[in-house]
């Protein structure tokens, strides 16, 4: 929670209840002050994970949008029922561009170490892998996997895919160019965390979040340990019992919705919260929460 200060004397009051590290950041510790939005419009709050939604949504152009995902430059949308995969701007204008890739498609992923996308189909347990403008790579196919449980999603994270079973387990593959095409290095039972009733999985940047369909996600390190972050998509109008694929995408967040054929877009909210032990520069801030208010180049907030 944040208002702006003019006033040095403030200022230096306050400093027994923020830490500055050595880059000039300033970070409020969490419960020293209470405030909403409607006091201090310009304040900001961080619960674990927060997101606002941004009020954009538009029709998929396909009956039932299900696998999402991000190459850095567009969103990518997979119709379950019929394979088609359509291009997507982050302001989410079509860009009609369409290719098409396999039927009943739960998961698709970007792979930047090898400028492929990856597709999982839910029914048979089979991937198969896409050039960067959707031709199939037809001397690579990986079918193998059993077909329950059924996959629900596919992420890549450090070179390697990450795919989302049902009952709520992550079965993690090293990528190969001969056979076997994947080999899986680890599997991870997330089910004490998520409950078994899982969506679907989303990569940001060395996490991965599982979300449940009614919008609720669990954020994992690379080795599937929870880190006791969650976050929310039933928030400012968006509240649905569908959601589906989600890709996050810089400050933003991208989410299909199946009930009514439509991707939404949400915003991350521009505070950050760490729970526990935060490493900065070097030392360790034991806290329970923090909340990043101010950069080197602005004013502080308090």
């Amino acid at each position: 929670t944040r208002k702006e200060s003019s006033a040095a004397s403030d200022v230096y009051k306050r400093q027994v209840n923020t830490i500055t590290t050595s880059r000039g950041e300033v970070w409020l510790k969490s419960g020293v002050i209470s405030t909403d939005t409607t006091a201090y419009p310009n304040a900001t709050t961080f619960a674990g994970g927060a997101v606002a939604y941004s009020g954009t949504s538009v029709d998929t152009g396909v009956a039932l949008p299900a696998g999402l995902a991000y190459d850095g430059t567009h969103v990518y949308v997979s119709n379950y029922s019929n394979s088609q995969m359509r291009q997507f701007n982050t302001s989410l204008v079509y860009q009609n561009v369409t290719w098409n890739g396999i039927s009943q498609n739960n998961g698709v992923a970007w792979d930047s170490g090898t400028s492929k996308w990856y597709m999982a189909n839910t029914s048979y347990g089979d991937f198969y892998r896409y050039a960067s403008n959707g031709t199939r790579d037809t001397s690579w196919a990986h079918t193998s996997e059993p077909t329950n449980p059924q996959q629900k999603g596919l992420i890549s994270l450090g070179g390697h895919l990450y795919c989302l079973r049902e009952q709520a387990t992550v079965r993690r593959y090293s990528i190969s160019n001969g056979s076997p095409y994947l080999t899986t290095v680890a599997t991870y039972d997330i089910s004490s965390t998520t409950g078994t009733a899982v969506r679907t999985i989303a990569v940001d940047g060395d996490y991965f979040w599982v979300f449940t369909s009614t919008g609720t996600g669990y954020k994992f390190n690379a080795s599937g340990v929870y880190q006791n972050v969650t976050l929310s998509l039933n928030a400012n109008g968006a509240t649905n019992t569908a959601w589906g694929g989600v890709a996050f995408a810089g400050a933003n967040i991208f989410v299909t919705e199946s009930d009514n054929d439509k991707i939404y877009k949400f915003s991350k909210l521009d505070a950050v919260g760490l729970q526990n032990a935060v490493n900065t520069d070097g030392g360790t801030i034991y806290t329970l929460s923090l909340i990043h208010i101010s950069e080197p180049t602005r004013p502080l907030y308090i």
